[in-house]
């Protein structure tokens, strides 16, 4: 009985103890992968900022070289003590209406 039992408890080790090299590969492999990821992360942090000065620079060149809208000619609007208060207000809404267009505009 005593030998059975040391039988049984050696097989049992010796599966362990390949259940644990196998765990070990894996672990390696694991720890491997993780660095890795680290790595490609570092990049893509490096890439993302690399693309944003990218679009800053372009930006400024592009008003550097005056490769932007400018505001539309037109005739300015004359007011006199005798300019009604709707006229008045009609004309701040066409004014904040023009600006609020200019300014979505930005870029070329």
């Amino acid at each position: 009985m005593i030998s059975e039992k040391k039988k049984l408890q050696l097989l049992r080790d010796t599966k362990n103890l390949k259940s644990d090299k196998s765990m070990d590969k894996y672990i390696d492999q694991i720890a491997s992968l993780e660095v890795e990821i680290g790595e490609k992360n570092n990049e893509i942090k490096k890439l993302e900022e690399k693309l944003e000065n990218a679009a800053k620079n372009e930006g400024l060149q592009s008003l550097k070289d005056g490769k932007y809208k400018r505001f539309v000619d037109r005739t300015p609007k004359n007011i006199s003590h005798l300019t009604s208060k709707d006229q008045l207000k009609t004309m701040v809404n066409d004014f904040e209406s023009e600006l609020g267009k200019n300014c979505s505009i930005g870029f070329v």
